[in-house]
């Protein structure tokens, strides 16, 4: 039995219901049935979060993300978040991914360390 979009989206719910949170970190690593869907989900969740100060979000060898759902996903409510690392391995991104998941920061004003890790 694998984990898909629906573990992971239960996962994620299950922060609705905080109401302070500083540090997150999610490895999803080897999740092969998950998808953009979940992708979404994570930082769709990370939204109400808005004590957060550090992201760490690790999708190593989830080989069905590509980055095409994170379009419209802006981070701007996260005015708190310092560090931002997150980590696709042997995934699908490509191009237009990356500029989607570069636009999710746009609106960030004040980060102290950003990392993003493609290794392919």
């Amino acid at each position: 039995m694998e984990i898909t979009d629906k573990g992971v989206k239960s996962i994620v719910n299950g922060f609705k219901n905080l109401i302070s949170l500083q540090n997150i970190n999610l490895r999803l690593t080897g999740l092969q049935k998950i998808t953009d869907n979940s992708l979404k989900s994570v930082f769709e969740s990370l939204m109400d979060l808005t004590s957060l100060t550090s992201i760490t979000l690790n999708f190593r060898g989830c080989k069905n993300l590509s980055g095409k759902d994170l379009k419209n996903v802006d981070l701007k409510r996260l005015s708190s978040v310092r560090s931002f690392s997150i980590e696709f391995m042997l995934s699908l991104i490509n191009d237009q991914g990356l500029k989607n998941l570069t636009g999710c920061f746009q609106t960030l004003t004040s980060l102290q360390s950003f990392k993003l890790y493609l290794l392919m």
